[in-house]
């Protein structure tokens, strides 16, 4: 299959491309949102759920103006516990 092809059958949400795997890097703005929000074109993954749905709300809110706010809500708020062990997130020194 072409890059082309697999692109736009992606984003068209062809249900017989059932894994994605892909990479990119992120600007200066850390917010998650753009990625994985549910209504973003580029989570390709599909994939979203209450929790990950309250906590990128939190990290939009006004509240984030405020830098140790901001700190904390992405220490504790960007990808919760749960969301580590669904998806597999490894760090060096942390057993989930």
């Amino acid at each position: 299959m072409s890059p082309k092809d697999w692109s736009q059958r992606v984003t068209a949400d062809d249900p017989n491309i059932d894994i994605f795997q892909g990479a990119w890097g992120l600007g200066s703005n850390p917010n998650p949102s753009g990625l994985i929000g549910p209504t973003s074109p580029l989570n390709y993954t599909r994939y979203t759920s209450d929790t990950l749905t309250k906590n990128l709300e939190a990290l939009s809110s006004q509240d984030m103006f405020d830098d140790e706010k901001l700190k904390e809500a992405y220490q504790k708020n960007s990808i919760s516990n749960s969301e580590k062990k669904l998806h597999g997130y490894h760090s060096v020194g942390n057993n989930l």
